[in-house]
């Protein structure tokens, strides 16, 4: 008798926790209230849930080093284009810059290195069922980015 009463405990227990799937729909829910013209007319109808990856680019350094081999290839055309001009070749000026390069390049590739696959969120897929403005339903699909507590969202135009 005890052991049922704890099995069932355990049950309920186990079943109060939201899916990541009801937790994504959810918060698509409530990023579309503001948009739809029939809030209380909205159905999921398939919800896909995936998770994004931390990228280079989300790391500031990564920004920075990418703008400076942007800068170091304009001095590159810079240079060549001198060369077409007077005819003469600055070669301390190459040397720099092409060391310049691959200091960037081997810096921004320990970044990308270190930075692969850490989860940074969620990609919420949906097609949905809502009302249009002349009271008729109507499928929609959406995009919606959310954080990875799904707390936070946007949708994605």
């Amino acid at each position: 008798m005890k052991n049922t009463y704890l099995i069932v405990a355990l049950a309920i227990l186990c079943s109060c926790n939201l899916t990541n799937k009801q937790k994504a729909e959810n918060l698509v829910k409530n990023c579309l209230k503001d948009r739809l013209k029939d809030p209380d007319s909205y159905q999921p109808i398939v919800t896909e849930v995936d998770t994004l990856y931390t990228g280079a680019f989300d790391v500031k350094e990564y920004s920075v080093y990418s703008d400076s081999v942007s800068k170091i290839g304009t001095e590159i055309s810079d240079v060549r284009d001198d060369i077409y001009a007077t005819g003469k070749i600055d070669e301390k000026k190459i040397n720099k810059l092409r060391m310049d390069s691959l200091r960037y390049a081997r810096l921004m590739s320990s970044i990308e290195d270190t930075v692969k696959h850490r989860p940074n969120g969620w990609m919420i897929s949906q097609r949905y069922r809502a009302k249009n403005s002349f009271g008729g339903y109507d499928i929609y699909d959406v995009n919606v980015r959310a954080d990875k507590n799904f707390t936070e969202g946007f949708v994605i135009p």
